[in-house]
């Protein structure tokens, strides 16, 4: 999980309201803009692509798609921010990789912010930060670094007659987004799996290491609702101002995909609580192994009680012992303290402490 550097948090304090800072992890890779326009019988890639020969290569009767990966370089943002007209505390916004997901509007345009996930091993989750800007007939995509889900959408555009190609700028922000919240679901299943290998080793061989796991499974799910709290607030938000740049029937795919994130939220609550429950049930068997030992060693202190008490009285250093001359005493001993200990197990056994 990413975490801001407190250089990059003092850079901001006190700066009027604006001010272009990337916040987030440093990346090594190279900033890069690519370019997408398509209509219903044509779909034309430029990638790379400079910010000069963006401004002269925009469709006016098509759908450009727009993606920036990389918001580390802060003057493409920028430039990219000022050919769109894009609002100064948008861009700073943008910038910020901590931002919790949320949605801005205004006449021209409307900006979703949320988080792109990936699973990694051991139930980690990488979180990117992802804005969508949907803006006349172009769709802007300012990615965090390199890479992203959408290699599907880019796949079907180059198939043209189909729905997407067909269909507006506030279809394609539509895909968008439903490609990140379908893509929670395989993250979810990831973590189902996890938590089922957690479960058994709660109920098998619970150790040091499985707390720990569990204990991080539970940071994890706490901030994935931290995640998707905020979106599912911003996308009904979305569907119910009814934007007049978003068609009623691309409205309605937008509903569609805020039932799914509902879908998400309920499904990561319900795995916090199972988390949650592992954790008893962990305390539970450890403790029951505990008593275990204990009883053990309860039982077998138990049978050398009478042992020890026989043993001390012939260990007093009295001279008028008559045992201690006899010429069977030790043998007598002996086959006393072995009866009185099997005795005592044959007792613990009938009980069924043993």
């Amino acid at each position: 999980m990413a975490k801001r550097k407190k250089s990059q948090i003092i850079k901001k304090v006190g700066l009027p309201p604006g001010s272009l800072i990337y916040v987030g992890p440093e990346h090594a890779e190279s900033s890069a803009l690519q370019l997408i326009r398509f209509d219903a019988t044509t779909c034309e890639n430029f990638d790379p692509i400079g910010i000069s020969e963006l401004s002269k290569s925009l469709w006016t009767n098509g759908v450009n798609w727009i993606n920036l990966e990389g918001l580390h370089d802060v003057a493409l943002v920028e430039k990219l921010g000022n050919l769109f007209d894009l609002d100064q505390l948008l861009l700073e916004d943008i910038l910020n990789t901590e931002q919790r997901p949320r949605i801005e509007q205004s006449e021209h345009y409307v900006c979703l912010t949320l988080k792109t996930l990936h699973s990694l091993k051991q139930s980690e989750i990488v979180y990117e930060q992802l804005s969508l800007v949907l803006h006349a007939n172009c769709v802007l995509t300012f990615g965090e670094r390199p890479g992203d889900i959408f290699d599907t959408i880019r796949e079907r555009l180059q198939h043209p007659d189909n729905r997407l190609t067909k269909r507006g700028a506030d279809y394609l922000f539509y895909r968008l987004i439903d490609t990140v919240v379908d893509n929670y679901f395989m993250v979810l299943d990831n973590l189902a799996d996890q938590i089922e290998i957690l479960e058994d080793k709660v109920f098998t061989s619970p150790d040091q290491n499985t707390l720990r796991e569990i204990q991080f499974l539970r940071k994890e799910l706490i901030y994935l609702l931290r995640v998707i709290v905020p979106l599912r607030e911003s996308l009904s938000k979305l569907v119910r101002d009814k934007p007049v740049y978003i068609t009623e029937k691309t409205l309605d795919y937008l509903n569609d995909v805020y039932s799914h994130s509902v879908h998400v939220l309920e499904t990561v609550e319900t795995y916090r609580d199972i988390v949650s429950g592992l954790v008893n049930i962990y305390m539970n068997n450890i403790s029951q192994k505990m008593n275990e030992i204990m009883k053990v060693l309860t039982i077998m202190a138990s049978i050398f009680i009478p042992l020890s008490f026989v043993a001390g009285v012939y260990g007093m250093n009295f001279t008028n012992m008559p045992e201690l001359h006899w010429k069977w005493g030790y043998f007598v001993v002996i086959g006393v303290m072995l009866t009185a200990g099997l005795s005592m197990v044959f007792f613990f056994r009938r009980k069924k402490w043993l």
